[in-house]
């Protein structure tokens, strides 16, 4: 399943979103981050579907577990403009309270 991550996100996002924040430790987050922007870039500016999924992933763990995708915070501030600006602040204002 690790390979196919862009894949099962294609089929059926918001299940798919949901079953890989909740299997997290077995599928590790950078591999779900590498993987969907990989597809985005593959796809070019038709990527926006794959950037969309990323969006909704690491919105979804932020909620779930905010440490566990820190490291990609600086990405996520770029999806939420992207796809979710009403929200930008609320993230920043939540994730600047980790550190």
């Amino acid at each position: 399943m690790l390979d196919k991550i862009a894949l099962l996100t294609a089929l059926d996002p918001p299940r798919a979103v949901a079953l890989l924040v909740e299997q997290r430790e077995e599928v590790p987050v950078d591999r779900v981050v590498e993987q969907l922007s990989a597809a985005a870039a593959a796809a070019g500016t038709g990527g926006r579907g794959a950037r969309e999924v990323l969006h909704m992933y690491l919105h979804h763990l932020f909620e779930v577990d905010a440490y566990a995708g820190e490291d990609h915070h600086g990405a996520q501030v770029a999806l939420y403009a992207e796809f979710a600006p009403d929200s930008l602040m609320s993230f920043l204002h939540a994730s600047q309270g980790q550190g």
